[in-house]
């Protein structure tokens, strides 16, 4: 009796996990850091750490110095004024204080010297792990973190944002997406 009532238990167990694995699915991640057209997750044959702008926002991700909770094996150290002595480091890889950057630092595709960037209006983030020197050139041998900013909106739209921290610090930050309209002007044309 015992045995039946086991059976059937693991039998129902079975039918209800496969009815939720067949609810549950995950959004499809579209990369754009592989540089050979947008893929997946999952088609890219890389180690790929992906974070979203809910991200960002829920951890109070403000800057490059804040990615490196949110991502394993990648490290940014200051060691002095942030802009002079900022180095990345990922999967103890390193070009240390003097030499070259061994992690590329990109926003929009477009390389950035420096890591020190103030995260706002960010879509995702992407960090790529490992040697990216094929698709991203020198000063990618630890990998690249690609910054993708979010794409303008035809609809209006504003961020404002306030801080107090201690020893008494005020950080504040404004974002306004306004669309670009184009308009007929009878005296002088059509102006964009």
């Amino acid at each position: 009796m015992r045995r039946k009532i086991a059976l059937s238990m693991a039998v129902i167990a079975l039918i209800t996990v496969g009815a939720w694995a067949e609810e549950t699915r995950l959004d499809e991640i579209v990369l754009s850091a592989d540089k050979t057209g947008s893929s997946t997750l999952l088609e890219l044959p890389s180690s790929v750490s992906v974070v979203s702008s809910d991200q960002i926002n829920d951890f109070s991700i403000k800057d490059s110095i804040g990615l490196q909770s949110m991502t394993s094996n990648f490290l940014i150290v200051e060691t002095g004024p942030a802009t002079a002595s900022t180095f990345a480091s990922m999967r103890g890889v390193t070009a240390g204080m003097i030499g070259t950057p061994a992690v590329g630092f990109y926003v929009d595709d477009v390389y950035y010297s420096s890591l020190d960037m103030n995260f706002l209006d960010i879509d995702h983030i992407e960090v790529l792990k490992g040697p990216q020197g094929t698709l991203y050139g020198r000063n990618s041998e630890a990998g690249v973190v690609n910054v993708v900013t979010k794409a303008p909106s035809f609809v209006p739209s504003a961020e404002v944002g306030m801080e107090y921290g201690s020893f008494n610090t005020i950080s504040s930050h404004a974002i306004i997406n306004q669309p670009l309209k184009r308009y007929d002007n009878p005296s002088r044309g059509t102006s964009l």
